[in-house]
């Protein structure tokens, strides 16, 4: 179920539930460092994927879903259109840009700020024309205004929102509207939960719409965007109002219980 978010109508989320075989995948998780040394902002350092990739060798990894998930996520108007301007933010060593290029989608572009995977990932993937590999940092994306109709984010929201920066996530956000067409998607799947998300993904509501829907413990956001801001617009006029949306997020608890649920859980 997908829930607008309007001033009637918001989600309310209850904390993650017990780690299963896909929350041990979550940046920051116990699971998924428990094997790793910690550290404040280790996953948001490039020197940290780094050291990851290079250690992990040639293998592949996914982070909260695979691939199938993911396509089935997507709006009718990308899965009938194969020519889709197509943007995975940190792809990491997923498989999911090249089984795009495998379903038919031909301009899939992967980008990462570590660019030891860029490398391996380009090479791993040379059988793939048209799809490109580009060592770039999601939150000063270099490409031209309403460049794509998909921007897919599958855990990178979660790495750049470590320490809960908020001019951080503001950039990344920025940087997603403006590469966006106007019509495009923006599908974000992350841990965050509703009253810690939308104060961010609402600051730009001006521009695009945001649905919602849980999905076990994490996350799904849809974001469409309906039209393009300004030049003039200030990041630093952009302020989250968390206070606002925990109060939606309550008046949808009626709805939930309406319909038979306990609540979103992720």
């Amino acid at each position: 179920i997908f829930f607008r978010v309007c001033p009637h109508n918001a989600p309310r989320a209850t904390p993650p539930g017990q780690p299963d075989a896909v929350t041990a995948r979550a940046p920051g998780s116990a699971a998924e460092s428990s094997n790793r040394p910690l550290h404040v902002g280790m996953y948001e350092t490039r020197s940290y994927w780094d050291a990851r990739y290079t250690q992990d060798g040639d293998g592949c990894y996914d982070w909260y879903l695979e691939f199938e998930s993911c396509f089935n996520l997507l709006p009718d108007h990308i899965h009938g259109n194969k020519d889709s301007q197509i943007l995975i933010t940190g792809c990491g060593n997923s498989k999911v840009g090249p089984l795009f290029h495998a379903a038919g989608f031909k301009n899939v572009v992967n980008i990462d700020f570590s660019a030891i995977v860029i490398e391996k990932m380009k090479e791993r993937c040379s059988h793939c024309p048209g799809m490109q590999w580009i060592a770039m940092d999601v939150t000063n994306m270099h490409w031209t205004p309403l460049y794509f109709d998909l921007v897919l984010d599958k855990g990178t929201w979660d790495a750049v929102a470590y320490r809960r920066d908020q001019d951080q996530i503001k950039r990344m956000l920025w940087h997603i509207l403006r590469v966006l067409k106007v019509g495009g998607t923006y599908v974000l799947i992350t841990s965050w939960a509703p009253p810690d998300c939308l104060p961010y993904l609402t600051l730009l509501e001006p521009f695009w719409d945001v649905d919602h829907r849980a999905a076990g413990w994490f996350a799904v956001y849809k974001v469409t965007k309906r039209r393009h801001p300004p030049h003039t617009l200030c990041l630093q006029s952009m302020e989250p109002n968390p206070h606002s949306v925990h109060a939606l997020c309550a008046g949808m608890e009626v709805l939930l219980l309406n319909l038979g649920q306990d609540g979103p859980s992720g």
